[in-house]
């Protein structure tokens, strides 16, 4: 018995390392195994039930699993943070990431105003950070512009291949850098003027997507409700290629951000937006080599912001340079008006 519980909570952890390993992988040089962090959730429920058969039947052995997930303890605080709440200090800079979904595919009320964007001025942000917040007519983009402005908000938009990655800022923009840019996704720069001499670089990121179809999704769906050995060997690697494609994608694209914060070396920045990558993964490690990851500072739980199908999973970011504090990250989960939830963060100067 002994045997089999030392070689079963050894397997778990194996499988467990591997995936948070997996973060320190180029994506871009070996995409293959870097899409191993994807698992990271399933390999921690495998050491807790390697875990719990060790606490039933041999607790004196209950070491190995304690030990070996502490040796890899600080990845689980990567995708679960715990942290003890402080309370946000007075004139702190209120900072939102939130992926619209093109203004919640054009909803509407009665009224004529956009809910979203309604919602995104009712947490009233001093800056945010919006990924495809494109706008289906002239009109309506003149009305959004118009809104945010009747709320004391200045509107900045870059369009890369039918994607509008936008900054709504109480203050005055400076101008924009493109930083990366590849088929709808990339990562935009826009200088703000926080006050005379004192410019805040606020980065725009909308990172690669799976770009999974219906079709990826059908199939998915039926692997899971009609499995069939066909079906699920042709549906996985499919879905798996696509993956592995986007994770390059991603990386490349993470490594031009990394590389632009680099050049702003004693400058103020925030970085923001939609990574469409877990917190295990190496987009999400570069980043963190540089800057302070608000959520994992400050945030509690998994942190949940994409609201769609059975994903629970954080892939929306908000990092920090040295020259902030952040406090109290969260997601704002009261209204699923887009498929992304808000993630919100205070930043107060150090």
């Amino acid at each position: 018995m002994n045997k089999f519980l030392v070689t079963l909570n050894l397997l778990a952890l194996l499988l467990f390392w591997g995936s948070a390993a997996s973060a320190l992988v180029d994506g871009e040089a070996f995409p293959w195994l870097s899409v191993v962090g994807l698992a990271f959730p399933f390999t921690v429920a495998g050491v807790a039930v390697a875990a719990l058969c060790t606490l039933l039947l041999r607790w004196r052995l209950l070491w190995l699993p304690l030990v070996g997930t502490l040796l890899a303890g600080g990845t689980l605080r990567e995708y679960c943070p715990v942290n003890l709440t402080s309370p946000r200090p007075k004139g702190s800079l209120k900072v939102v990431s939130y992926n619209v979904k093109m203004w919640g595919q054009f909803l509407r009320d009665a009224d004529g105003t956009y809910p979203v964007a309604r919602h995104l001025v009712s947490l009233r942000p001093d800056v945010a950070a919006l990924q495809e917040a494109q706008y289906c007519t002239e009109e309506h983009k003149h009305d959004m512009i118009a809104y945010f402005k009747r709320h004391g908000y200045h509107t900045g938009t870059v369009m890369i291949e039918g994607n509008l990655l936008t900054c709504v800022s109480k203050y005055p923009i400076l101008r924009t850098d493109t930083i990366c840019r590849s088929q709808s996704n990339g990562a935009i720069a826009f200088h703000l003027l926080l006050a005379p001499r004192d410019t805040l670089v606020f980065i725009n990121a909308h990172l690669y997507s799976t770009h999974l179809s219906p079709d990826d999704l059908q199939a998915y769906q039926n692997m899971v409700t009609k499995p069939s050995a066909d079906i699920k060997a042709r549906t996985q690697w499919r879905t798996l290629r696509k993956f592995v494609a986007a994770a390059r994608e991603r990386a490349i694209q993470a490594k031009a951000v990394a590389h632009y914060v680099d050049s702003l070396e004693g400058k103020n920045i925030i970085v923001a937006g939609d990574f469409n990558d877990t917190p295990v993964s190496y987009p999400h490690h570069v980043l963190c080599q540089r800057l302070t990851d608000a959520y994992r500072a400050t945030g509690n739980g998994i942190g949940r912001s994409y609201n769609r199908d059975a994903l629970y999973v954080r892939i929306d970011n908000i990092f920090c340079s040295t020259h902030w504090k952040p406090y109290c990250c969260h997601v704002d989960d009261t209204s699923a008006l887009s498929d992304h939830y808000p993630l919100v963060a205070w930043f107060k100067r150090q």
